[in-house]
């Protein structure tokens, strides 16, 4: 009679380690694309950065005339940033910028963000630089900037614009984040 109980547990011990390795895998597989499109670097920062700001781009008076108040990434390290974001050479007036640290609802979006299923992996996206919105990610390590085409459901990378990708399948639910952050 105790051998029987031995195998009881046994054997939900054995089918315990099964669901969590199958477990494990299916996350794992939730992301690989992602990984392979934004690099190891980017999609680490986009999930884990502590220092997250949300950018609203006046997409309406861009220019692409040099400025001397025109913030990058690489400059965007500190806290206080220029009056324009530059993306690809042209110059985006920030109307404002809300600190995302915190904020309800960003571990979503994060989320959202570094899982294949966001994206229309298919889908390729036509060149754009009508940017709505920009979310600014900043570690120790350095600063990733994605950008947001929210009419052409476009993210990209603002250092790289050839580092773009449709999230059609999420841009809904983009665009109600960021209207509801607007207010």
């Amino acid at each position: 009679m105790a051998n029987r109980g031995i195998w009881v547990i046994i054997g939900m011990l054995a089918t315990a380690v099964v669901a969590a390795s199958s477990a494990w895998y299916y996350q794992y597989q939730q992301g690989q694309q992602v990984l392979a499109h934004w690099g190891v670097e980017h999609a680490g920062r986009i999930r884990l950065a502590p220092r997250c700001k949300l950018l609203k781009l006046d997409k309406a008076n861009v220019t692409d005339e040099p400025r001397t108040d025109a913030t990058g990434a690489a400059e965007m390290a500190g806290s206080s940033m220029g009056h324009y974001l530059e993306i690809g050479g042209a110059n985006f007036p920030i109307r404002w910028e809300r600190d995302l640290t915190g904020a309800p609802g960003f571990v979503h979006a994060r989320h959202a963000l570094i899982q294949d299923a966001s994206y229309d992996w298919g889908n390729a996206t036509a060149a754009t630089n009508d940017w709505d919105y920009a979310i600014f990610f900043q570690d120790n390590g350095g600063t990733t900037i994605l950008v947001f085409d929210l009419e052409h459901a476009v993210v990209a990378n603002a250092e790289d614009l050839q580092q773009r990708a449709s999230i059609a399948p999420t841009i809904n639910g983009f665009r109600s984040y960021f209207a509801e952050l607007s207010q």
